[in-house]
């Protein structure tokens, strides 16, 4: 069978993998009750720096030998970068940290609050050649990292590491080590410095570089045959620095090809190194870097240099195949514009929040107003570089919010997990509604307020969107304040925050769940390769079920028009979106599988939610929605009950079931259904498009020099033949327009079946009762036969089939709705 195989159920590098680590021989944490260490904190007004902070020696990874050791600044704030640093020869991870250079590093780890973790060679020595018979440092070092993203409270030396800005630092031998580490895991640094040390013996460096990647690393395992991305096409932001004889001069041409850098590549020189960059189609500088240069020695270069003209400039973040390398994002502002920080005591509670105002904001007019909420443990420092949502308020001039969630213990068990940023809501896996808890719905209330007295804010144009954790909050703004937004994009997370929501047995109660009387768009995404059910979206799923309660709170249309869209920042996603309209055709909910991507929020994203959803809503003092200007009401009627030409037609049973409760067809016109009408090829597939919930076309485009790119049945086409369940009448033509015969819909159904794995066994009765059996076509004589046998296609009369003659709308309606029950239930 062509149908891909997903993993639906990401798996986290950083949680399970590895044992728990040996008790620090440093210092300890404070075994203090939370509520008490809180309390302390809140007391001192430093809520947001780590309640954990201090040195741990001879930290452990069960099954490798070697120690590392972890610096954790008090200034260290949630989600923070850090540095993973390599000693040299001989020396280990506690003596290297004592001794001149490491003291430096912890200066510019106090200054710059970000934490390091330095780690050691196996018995004095890296393995630099990849002997067998020695420890294999690169799955050591990977232990390491598992143990750095994870959040048990188990590891002594827990923090919470911002792993967009984790970076990499070798010195003499460790400088070799540094390189294969980052040869061999290029998706999880955003940069490396190798600092003396010789070149990656080129075998080694062929075999890393060859070794096909876990192309989104810092999320999940998942994607890796599917992608089949070779590690040397990762790029990785890299300053070789050779001291006194040593060469780097492999390494520095493994590494330019690994950024995408030739001849064309613009070379300059700075106050430290000579730079090798690509240039964006601006003229600035991509973050796809070489730096290499020399020194005398291996303290010549100083950590403080090392980090702030190298290292903090760039980040890594997952959404595309292999992670993306960024720029970071610098929050200032000129007194004006750009970002400002605020903090302040919100119910009881100290919160802080970032408000982001672009160039063109003078207070003249009311503009729009985004409130943007990051994930779990994440922070809005983080998020702001996630999103970028700031680049989409520059270009179309509105105000942006970024909310930081309070700190707390709650995500995945009360006590399992150190504190951090942590979103209240009702989700049943971020469930905290505990009495220590803050009002979150409160507090981004609050924002809104505070915003909308402090700026010139557009009250009828207050959207909400968030990712994960905060995609769970944005739902839960939407069912308890409605009132304060105009239209939501929860991105990343759908299992409803709905008050009561329980399942049992597969069953869903939405029984806590008010009617309200708002209508309220809404625009989820998930990737393919997400958290859960990633974008699964089929009925029985929790991405389904959101999706069925909201087209019943919005009084959507059942019918739901696929699209398809690809975008592209560094590398290019196809955007499968399935959309439910209300009157007007406004889209009032809609679901977006994400081809190619993981657990993520990207800049395309921002630019998509503003673009073709937020920017056409607003609401009326009375709360009335609008739609580009059009008003927007919420109705009961069903579609089926609008059309005029299906009362008392032998299938009008199945044309409102097909219509009403699968969403397969829409009518001809407002008021026509048109049942006796022959169903084309172009309907047929459109309707097969629909019927498969989690279709997603490939791309937008098809060789069918007679199906249009704008046509509403082209993804569909495109699905139908990518898949081989269908295909063109020739090379170059689908001929869409023309009808589609009984047996022709038969085969497709018959190949349909076949792609998603449902039994085709041909067998029981016979066709011989029908006299007209040997009209059936060789290519669809056994999908003839399986279709009559499973109950699907029967006679015309008792005596004929009719295999050639033309299929109406009104047969296709039974026949799916048929299929739907027996076969793909």
């Amino acid at each position: 069978m062509n149908q891909k195989v997903k993993r639906t159920v990401a798996i986290c590098l950083a949680a399970g993998m590895l044992s728990s680590m040996l008790v620090s021989a440093g210092a300890v944490q404070e075994n203090t009750a939370y509520n008490q260490m809180l309390a302390k904190q809140e007391a001192a007004g430093d809520i947001y720096t780590s309640l954990y902070t201090g040195r741990w020696d001879h930290q452990q990874v069960n099954g490798f030998d070697g120690n590392y050791s972890v610096y954790v600044p008090a200034n260290f704030e949630y989600c923070s970068p850090g540095v993973m640093i390599l000693t040299p020869d001989g020396m280990t991870a506690a003596d290297w940290l004592d001794s001149a250079l490491g003291q430096a590093w912890q200066a510019t780890a106090d200054e710059s609050g970000i934490a390091l973790v330095v780690a050691e060679p196996h018995g004095g020595r890296w393995n630099v050649h990849q002997q067998s018979d020695q420890r294999d440092d690169q799955a050591y070092l990977y232990g390491i990292y598992g143990k750095l993203t994870s959040k048990s409270d188990a590891n002594p030396s827990a923090f919470d590491l911002n792993e967009r800005a984790l970076y990499l630092v070798g010195y003499g031998e460790g400088g070799t080590a540094a390189n294969k580490m980052a040869m061999l895991w290029p998706a999880l640094f955003a940069g490396a410095v190798s600092v003396g040390g010789e070149a990656v013996p080129s075998d080694v460096a062929d075999t890393l570089g060859d070794t096909i990647s876990y192309p989104f690393a810092e999320a999940s395992t998942a994607g890796r045959e599917e992608n089949n991305l070779p590690n040397r096409e990762i790029p990785v932001r890299t300053w070789q620095i050779e001291i006194g004889e040593t060469s780097l001069k492999d390494n520095i041409s493994y590494w330019l090809e690994a950024n995408g850098l030739s001849s064309a590549s613009k070379e300059m020189t700075n106050a430290y190194a000579t730079v090798v960059t690509n240039l964006d189609q601006d003229g600035s500088e991509l973050p796809e870097q070489v730096w290499y240069s020399s020194a005398a020695s291996e303290d010549a270069v100083e950590p403080s240099v090392i980090y702030h003209e190298f290292l903090e400039n760039a980040q890594r973040f997952v959404g595309d195949p292999g992670g993306y390398l960024e720029w970071t994002v610098q929050h200032t502002n000129d007194g004006t514009h750009g970002f400002f920080l605020s903090e302040e005591e919100v119910n009881g509670y100290t919160r802080r929040w970032y408000t982001y105002v672009p160039e063109s904001y003078d207070g003249s007019k009311g503009v729009p107003l985004v409130v943007a909420m990051h994930g779990y443990s994440s922070a809005i420092s983080a998020f702001t570089g996630d999103s970028r949502w700031q680049n989409v308020a520059d270009k179309y001039g509105f105000i942006v919010v970024f909310a930081q969630a309070y700190v707390n213990d709650g995500a995945y068990g009360r006590g399992s997990c150190i504190p951090v940023p942590i979103w209240n809501n009702y989700s049943p896996v971020y469930i905290h509604t505990t009495t220590d808890s803050p009002d979150d719905v409160g507090f981004i209330k609050h924002l809104v307020d505070v915003t909308k007295a402090d700026y010139s804010i557009d009250a009828s144009r207050v959207y909400a969107t968030g990712h994960s954790n905060g995609s769970a909050m944005t739902w839960m703004l939407a069912q308890d304040a409605p009132e304060y937004f105009t239209a939501v994009a929860p991105i990343g997370f759908n299992w409803g925050s709905y008050p009561g929501y329980t399942t049992s047995g597969g069953t869903v109660d939405y029984s806590g769940c008010a009617d309200n009387e708002y209508l309220l768009p809404v625009w989820c995404m998930t990737g393919e390769f997400d958290v859960g059910e990633a974008d699964d979206y089929s009925p029985n799923t929790k991405n389904g079920k959101t999706v069925s309660y909201w087209k019943e709170m919005n009084g959507a249309n059942s019918v739901g028009i696929k699209t398809t869209e690809i975008r592209a920042t560094r590398a290019p996603h196809t955007y499968n979106t399935t959309t439910y309209c209300g009157e007007n055709n406004a889209p009032l909910v809609r679901f977006t599988q994400i081809s190619n991507n993981c657990h993520s929020y990207m800049e395309d994203i921002s630019f998509m939610v503003w673009e073709e959803f937020f920017s056409q809503y607003s609401r009326g003092k009375d709360g009335t929605l609008y739609y580009n200007g059009q008003m927007v009401e919420k109705t009961d009627k069903s579609l089926a009950e609008t059309f005029t030409d299906v009362s008392g037609h032998w299938a009008q049973d199945a044309i409102a079931s097909a219509v009403d409760e699968l969403g397969l067809f829409a009518g001809m016109d407002t008021n026509t259904f048109a049942p006796n009408d022959t169903m084309t090829r172009a309907m047929f597939t459109a309707v097969l498009y629909r019927m498969d919930i989690n279709a997603q076309a490939s791309s937008c485009t098809n060789a069918f020099t007679d199906v249009p790119e704008s046509a509403y049945y082209a993804n569909a086409v495109t699905w139908v033949v990518d898949n081989r369940i269908a295909a063109g009448a020739s090379t170059t033509t689908f001929e869409p327009n023309k009808a589609i015969t009984r047996e022709q819909m038969a085969a497709i159904l018959y190949r349909y079946a076949q792609f998603k794995g449902y039994s085709t066994v041909v067998g029981g009765v016979s066709l011989s009762k029908y006299t007209d059996a040997d009209q059936i076509s060789a290519y669809a004589t056994d999908a003839m036969q399986w279709a009559n046998n499973a109950g699907l296609i029967t006679g015309k009369t008792d005596t004929t089939l009719e295999p050639t003659g033309n299929a109406t709308r009104a047969e296709v309606a039974t026949i799916l709705l048929r299929f739907c029950e027996n076969i793909g239930k």
